[in-house]
């Protein structure tokens, strides 16, 4: 059900709040007050952080999905050459390496690995996921 602001058209002062199906102007007249329909403001939300995004490299590899196996016992040299390029890292940064990570993935891809690049890189590290400097 929505809720009505009542504002008063000589000062722009909100003097009344209600909740009904309707616009009921009651002891606030439509002469002399506003009924608008209010919307509750957003609290703000923190600035997100790079290191949001920063993802432990075993967890980066299980966004792989099915793929992840054959994709770490290939013998392929570039497929070696992905796997030792993100296995020397302390983490993955999704969105800073971004260009880099779909080029990557773009090779995985090319070698019949169907992966899912935006299911890998797009989507958020969960807490279990994300890298934490000890």
């Amino acid at each position: 059900m929505p809720v009505y602001s009542v504002i008063s058209k000589a000062d722009q002062a909100e003097v009344w709040r209600y909740s009904s199906a309707e616009v009921v102007p009651g002891d606030y007249p439509l002469e002399q007050y506003d009924h608008v329909e209010w919307v509750a403001e957003t609290p703000p939300t923190a600035p997100e952080r790079a290191e949001d995004w920063y993802i432990n490299v075993g967890p980066f590899y299980d966004r792989f999905g099915a793929y992840k196996l054959g994709i770490l016992a290939s013998t392929d040299p570039l497929v070696q050459a992905v796997i030792k390029d993100s296995s020397v890292r302390q983490y993955i940064d999704l969105k800073g390496r971004r260009a880099e990570l779909l080029q990557a993935i773009g090779l995985l891809q090319s070698k019949g690995f169907a992966v899912d690049a935006q299911a890998v890189l797009d989507v958020k590290p969960s807490l279990a996921e994300v890298y934490r400097r000890a």
